[in-house]
């Protein structure tokens, strides 16, 4: 498990069908990939509130993005649907990776995975 200095983090575990699980790691990197052709890894989810994910997101479309925005569904341990969480990442080049950083509000000890789709960009 990783240690902050705002809070513990639980890091990404391996790529299983179409949802991402959440378990303990250490330096996870596992990537996976969203059309049209983002890529998004290193994802960390805190257990303290206000309960945020931090990730890296790879532009890797062959198009500048002014801003791309995905979803992000939080599942349950029981695979029911927890929340949809919309999200943008702005100013994101081509080939270009930015850090991102999402409020969810759900303690990840509850859930079993999620899963991130692209919805739009600019």
């Amino acid at each position: 498990m990783r240690v902050s200095l705002c809070a513990f983090t639980v890091a990404l575990g391996m790529f299983i069908g179409f949802l991402m699980p959440i378990g303990i790691s250490e330096g996870a990197e596992e990537e996976a990939t969203i059309e049209p052709g983002f890529i998004y890894r290193d994802m960390e989810f805190t257990v303290l509130s206000p309960f945020q994910v931090l990730g890296t997101m790879i532009n890797r479309t062959g198009r500048d993005y002014r801003s791309a925005c995905f979803m992000m569904k939080l599942y349950s341990r029981e695979d029911r649907l927890l929340k949809i969480v919309d999200f943008c990442v702005t100013d994101l080049a081509a080939g270009q990776s930015k850090i991102f950083r999402v409020d969810t509000y759900i303690n990840p000890t509850g859930m079993k995975g999620y899963k991130i789709q692209f919805k739009q960009g600019l």
